[in-house]
C-alpha cells in the first residue's frame, strides 16, 4: 500500500525564514513586494518578486533607490503602470525591457488552458506569475506562484493549490507564501472555472484563472 503524504513543493531559490526571503550572499533579502493603498501596480510589484527570485534584482525593498541596471530600468517601467496597472502583455513587454535576456512564454484564457501552462511551468524550473478575475470582475489582480501544494504517492505527485505571494497581502511569519489558490475543494465555489482564493488575512474569494506568465532560463 502506497503511503500519502502531504506535501509543498517550492521555488529552490525561496528562502522561508521569519518572512520569504532570498538568500544574498551572507544574508536574507525579503522578497514581497508590498503594494500601498493608492496604486494598481500588482503585475509591476510581482515583476520586482520574479526578479529577485531569478537573482537578477539583488533587493525589492530597494528598487525604488536604484537608478541604473535591472533595477532602474524596472523603476521606469513600473512608472508608467502604477495607478493604472498593467496588462499580460504589458507585463510580459516590461520583462522583455528589463534585457535580462530571458525566455517569456504566456497564456491568456480560461482557467482551463492556464492552470495546466502554470503547473507545468512551475514543473519545469520557471516563475510564474498568474492574474485572476473575482466573480462578476469586481477585482483583477497579479500574484506571484512560489509553488504548489499536493498529495505524493510513490512517485505519483497530485497538486491541488497553488501556493503565492500576493503583494496585496502582509507576510505570513515563517511562512513562504500569503495567497493559495486551491483547486480541488468541494464543493467547487460557483463553478468548476472557479477556485478558492484563500489569503493569509483571512479573507476568502472565488476567482478565476485569465492569464499566467512564465519567466524561464536565459536564452542562448
Amino acid at each position: 500500500m502506497k503511503h500519502r503524504t502531504l506535501v509543498q513543493r517550492l521555488h529552490p531559490e525561496l528562502r522561508v525564514d521569519m518572512l520569504p526571503s532570498v538568500a544574498r550572499k551572507n544574508r536574507l533579502e525579503p522578497l514581497l513586494a508590498r503594494q500601498g493603498i493608492w496604486d494598481s501596480g500588482c503585475g509591476a510589484h510581482c515583476v520586482a518578486m520574479a526578479m529577485a527570485l531569478a537573482g537578477e534584482l539583488h533587493s525589492v525593498v530597494e528598487l525604488a533607490e536604484r537608478r541604473r541596471g535591472v533595477a532602474g530600468r524596472l523603476r521606469r517601467a513600473a512608472q508608467a503602470t502604477y495607478f493604472d496597472g498593467a496588462t499580460l502583455d504589458e507585463l510580459a513587454a516590461m520583462i522583455e525591457s528589463l534585457r535580462t535576456g530571458r525566455s517569456i512564454t504566456s497564456c491568456a484564457g480560461t482557467t482551463t488552458a492556464c492552470l495546466p501552462f502554470a503547473l507545468a511551468a512551475l514543473d519545469a524550473g520557471s516563475i510564474v506569475l498568474v492574474s485572476w478575475h473575482s466573480r462578476h470582475g469586481r477585482q483583477h489582480h497579479f500574484a506571484l506562484l512560489v509553488g504548489s501544494e499536493g498529495v505524493q504517492s510513490g512517485a505519483n505527485y497530485t497538486p491541488h493549490a497553488l501556493l503565492a505571494l500576493d503583494p496585496g497581502v502582509d507576510d505570513v511569519s515563517l511562512c513562504g507564501y500569503n495567497a493559495r489558490l486551491e483547486f480541488t475543494v468541494h464543493p467547487r465555489p460557483v463553478s468548476p472555472l472557479y477556485f478558492r482564493y484563500a489569503s493569509g488575512d483571512g479573507n476568502t474569494l472565488a476567482v478565476r484563472l485569465t492569464g499566467a506568465l512564465a519567466i524561464g532560463d536565459r536564452c542562448n
